[in-house]
């Protein structure tokens, strides 16, 4: 394994992309296949320690997990209740967003086409989140 300071995200994506290309064990989160290093289980006391530009005793440890929180004013879902409602059973996998953003990236495309594209190439995933009026409507516009 070799560790660099890339610089930019920029620079990181290109020695990433050059890397898997050249069949070096790396990729790029969504574009290419993934191989998880083992870095042993969380140590909450190592990853204290890597986040402390002074602690100079950093041990290996797993990445800290993190949760991801939909939130919505209280305003917004006193006014859009069924919307709130439809945020709140959302749900999907990291890699899962990670593919849709990799297909934005590769064709320059906005936030409303990656949407769109989400949606017809991932029909397994939305409609849980949906009541069935709202989800025969859609269902309607992508088919």
């Amino acid at each position: 394994m070799e560790i660099f300071q890339h610089g930019s995200g920029e620079t990181l994506a290109t020695s990433m992309a050059s890397a898997v290309e050249n069949g070096e064990p790396t990729s790029l989160i969504g574009k290419y296949d993934m191989t998880q290093a083992d870095l042993g289980p969380f140590d909450e006391e190592a990853w204290a320690c890597t986040v402390d530009a002074t602690c100079e005793d950093a041990g290996m440890t797993a990445y800290a997990s993190t949760p991801v929180i939909t939130v919505v004013t209280t305003t917004f879902g006193e006014d859009h209740p069924e919307l709130a409602a439809s945020l709140s059973k959302l749900t999907f996998a990291n890699a899962r967003m990670s593919e849709v953003l990799a297909w934005q990236k590769d064709n320059s495309a906005t936030a409303e086409a990656a949407a769109v594209h989400f949606l017809t190439a991932c029909p397994d995933v939305w409609p849980a989140w949906l009541d069935d009026a709202v989800r025969g409507n859609l269902a309607g516009l992508i088919d």
